[in-house]
């Protein structure tokens, strides 16, 4: 069985993938070999090369849905990323391929479809993505995250949840004993809260201008760990803030040491934060796809939706009464209901499946 994934520009469209990397790996064995194709600069490569997956790219049209001059030049991109994929297509040879969304699936899932290649997409936002319905009429089966998003796809769509990678079960449920033994490894105070702030995979320049202006109000009182984003400010480790550009493999660790966590609104990261049940600030890029999974959260009373806009102090205040208030604790809890950790291996089943009646 050779799968071959494709997604990146960001982090929101990998680490599920990663996670059903992860349940085909461990049940196939020696059966299975992946590949994978992502773009040429977005974060995803330095990841994905810690799972040893052989990565390849191809270039990729942005596909905006407003007015820009760039807009002409996208689809003399986006017919040079199909011949590029088909071509990797013809050498890697897959049985399935395997997108989560984002630009760069759309020229492979379109190359897999004129080699008449089996593709399966992952629908994990609450809005539908551009690229999912770009790629829909190609696809064979979509994997969806909710029921709610079933209806959109007809008999093409199928209920599996939301993939997270399996290194998230070891923290599942762990006691504060075992948190605070864990911050002493890391070397995290133990007395004060730890507040883990996320922009998404290429950081996000809004949270980090309000991550800058309010860091005083919150000094002796909180733990910052911030990541800023590749090229967006330097790795520094100061008295109650510790700043990365990037995380890899360890990123699971800072987060299960986390009191609270502030994030974007990629539901890949929300939903790896609600299978350990922690409390989340969510602030979504503004106007956009992400808003809609806030919403989601916030509907379910497991998470506090948060616009940019409010502002540096409105942020640093609603952080410390969310650590004093226990609705944090309780909106932890009931996240931890919406994610079941079984969408891994539900997805990994659809893809033995198309597998089997591959042509």
């Amino acid at each position: 069985m050779r799968i071959l994934y494709t997604g990146g520009g960001s982090l929101g469209s990998v680490t599920p993938l990663l996670a059903v990397h992860e349940s085909l790996a461990s049940s196939q064995k020696k059966s299975y070999s992946a590949a994978w194709i992502g773009t040429c600069s977005g974060p995803e490569r330095a990841l994905i090369n810690e799972y040893h997956i052989p990565f390849d790219t191809v270039p990729t049209a942005k596909l905006r849905r407003y007015f820009d001059l760039r807009n002409f030049l996208d689809p003399f991109i986006l017919i040079g990323g199909v011949f590029r994929a088909f071509f990797l297509l013809k050498r890697i040879r897959p049985d399935v391929v395997l997108s989560a969304g984002g630009f760069v699936a759309v020229p492979v899932i379109w190359a897999a479809w004129l080699l008449g290649i089996k593709s399966m997409l992952l629908q994990i936002d609450i809005k539908h993505g551009l690229a999912n319905i770009l790629t829909v009429q190609q696809a064979s089966t979509v994997a969806v995250s909710f029921e709610e998003l079933k209806a959109f796809y007809g008999t093409k769509g199928v209920v599996t949840g939301i993939p997270v990678r399996a290194a998230l079960d070891q923290w599942r449920g762990i006691s504060n004993t075992q948190q605070q033994a864990m911050k002493k490894r890391l070397g995290l105070p133990a007395k004060i809260p730890t507040v883990l702030i996320v922009g998404g995979g290429q950081g996000a320049t809004g949270i980090n201008d309000l991550v800058a202006t309010m860091r005083p109000s919150l000094k002796e009182k909180v733990h910052i760990i911030h990541i800023t984003g590749t090229g967006k400010g330097e790795e520094k480790r100061e008295e109650g803030y510790w700043a990365f550009p990037q995380l890899g493999a360890e990123y699971l660790e800072y987060l299960a040491t986390a009191d609270i966590v502030v994030t974007r609104a990629g539901m890949g990261s929300l939903a790896e934060c609600a299978t350990l049940g922690k409390p989340m600030i969510i602030i979504p890029i503004p106007d956009s796809h992400q808003v809609y999974n806030a919403e989601y959260f916030e509907k379910k009373k497991a998470a506090i939706f948060f616009a940019q806009a409010k502002g540096a102090e409105m942020l640093g205040r609603e952080i410390l009464r969310f650590i004093k208030d226990e609705s944090g604790a309780k909106m932890g809890t009931k996240a931890s209901t919406l994610i079941d950790g079984a969408g891994a291996a539900r997805c990994a089943a659809q893809i033995i499946s198309l597998c089997a009646t591959k042509k």
